[in-house]
This record gives structure tokens, sequence and C-alpha cells, in this order.
């Protein structure tokens, strides 16, 4: 997988952070992760530990929160659906994209 160091959403650029422990993705080490997207820095943190699908899914999922982050609509309309069919709807947009990308050579 390409890992990119900094990406362009919508305009903003990005900084991509690796981490081998996933303990280390979370920057107050409260809990493994294999992303976290923080949009008020402009950074997305990814696990370099996990596998190259996991990886490459992970970050396709923190490109997800910063899209909504930087689109006012989509995230007013993720606030009115919750907190946990926020995360379930962008997981699963994740996996799809993600297979998508890969079944058609687009992000190797």
């Amino acid at each position: 997988m390409k890992k990119p160091k900094t990406l362009n959403i919508l305009g903003a650029k990005y900084r991509v952070l690796y981490f081998k422990d996933p303990l280390e993705v979370d920057p107050d080490g409260r809990e493994p992760l294999f992303g976290l997207c923080r949009s008020t820095l402009r950074e997305i943190r990814i696990c370099s530990g996990s596998s190259e699908s996991d990886q490459h899914d992970a970050l396709v999922h923190e490109i997800i929160h910063a899209v909504i982050d930087q689109c006012p609509l989509l995230g007013e309309i993720m606030k009115k659906i919750g907190e946990d069919d926020h995360e379930a709807l962008v997981g699963t947009l994740a996996t799809l994209l993600s297979d998508t990308l890969i079944r058609n050579g687009l992000s190797r």
C-alpha cells in the first residue's frame, strides 16, 4: 500500500502519521486504534502494525471522516443519526470503497 505523508482533502492539507503500536494511534493512549482522524489538527493517524488491507481500510475510513468534517451538510446529517450509527455508516462506506479501489487497481 502506498503510504502518503499528506493528503489534500477538499482543499485542506492533512498530515498522515503512522504508528506501529495501535495504542500510539490514540494520542491519549486509552485504547488501541487502527486509525484516527483529528480534523481540527488536519491529521490522520494510522496503525502501521496492522495488515496492509487493514491499513488501507483504516486510511479510507479516516478520509471519509475528514470529508464529513469538511462538509457542513454531511456533518449535520451525521449528527442526526447518532454516534453509533455514524461509525457504522463510515465503516461500511470505507470497506465498500476500499474494496472497489483495490479490485480496480486504483489503490496500489
